[in-house]
């Protein structure tokens, strides 16, 4: 399916603090499809309709994702981004959109915010939105994984008004979800094995709450304002984990979609 959508300084605090939900056995499932034949959520949500889909395959859907972080060479994660680092590839068995690191100070990024010379795509409360990524490592154990790569949602400029949701970062080589902003909270390392394969992570916005599903499983809630929030992927260098310059230490996504009318 074509890629359809149908009409600043990022904090980091620590992310040791434990939730306890369910055990993850973290394996890419089967995905359903809606009555219509389009994909359906991989979460146990109720949805309504289909309003972004980016299939990362061909050309990259550049009217809908930027490259560029506010401007090309922007600073994220600890390193400058350079719109050269992401590609649209084959690889580990699917076509997917690969954000890489090609030094230790310059690293990739995606965006739908407009002020990234994004399409302007944002989530709002009862939007769920999905990506399925595939974060490399030396092993696909927690602990192991490499850079600093996310999947996340955000706006906001002073910290009164500010809002991200992390719905999956590595951070010291393990797959976390975190959120900053009022009352912000941190998961520290999910259950599971999320490494060397691939995997679907989730959120859906329904302020005071965001809901994070990885894999069909409820693994932790953030709380959040009623913000629209913009969606990113990157990779940089940074909070403990394992540096891994170039494709072998990449991000891949193979999809982005979101959904509508949707709530738990």
């Amino acid at each position: 399916m074509s890629d359809l959508w149908l009409p600043n300084r990022r904090i980091v605090r620590p992310w040791w603090r434990v939730y306890e939900y369910p055990s993850v056995l973290g394996t890419d499932a089967t995905f359903q499809t809606t009555s219509s034949g389009g994909p359906a959520p991989n979460a146990p949500i109720t949805y309504g309709s289909l309003i972004l889909d980016t299939e990362f395959t061909g050309a990259f859907p550049a009217s809908t994702w930027s490259k560029d972080r506010g401007s090309p060479s922007g600073n994220m994660n600890g390193v400058s981004t350079d719109p050269n680092n992401v590609s649209m590839v084959t690889a580990q068995g699917s076509a997917a959109v690969q954000l890489q690191l090609s030094s230790g100070s310059v690293g990739s990024y995606i965006s739908t915010i407009s002020g990234d010379g994004g399409g302007g795509f944002m989530v709002n409360d009862g939007t769920y939105i999905e990506a399925r990524c595939y974060f490399p490592g030396s092993s696909s154990a927690q602990g192991n994984l490499y850079n600093w790569g996310a999947f996340w949602l955000v706006v906001g400029a002073s910290y009164s008004t500010y809002d991200e949701i992390d719905i999956v970062e590595i951070l010291s080589g393990s797959a976390t979800t975190n959120s900053h902003g009022p009352g912000g909270s941190n998961s520290g390392p999910i259950s599971g094995t999320w490494g060397n394969g691939w995997h679907t992570y989730g959120c859906l916005k329904a302020s005071p709450h965001a809901y994070i599903y990885w894999d069909n499983t409820l693994v932790h809630t953030h709380p959040v304002t009623n913000n629209a929030l913009g969606a990113i992927y990157n990779v940089g260098n940074g909070q403990g984990s394992p540096l891994h310059t170039g494709a072998s230490g990449a991000l891949l996504s193979s999809y982005c979609r979101a959904w509508s009318g949707c709530h738990t």
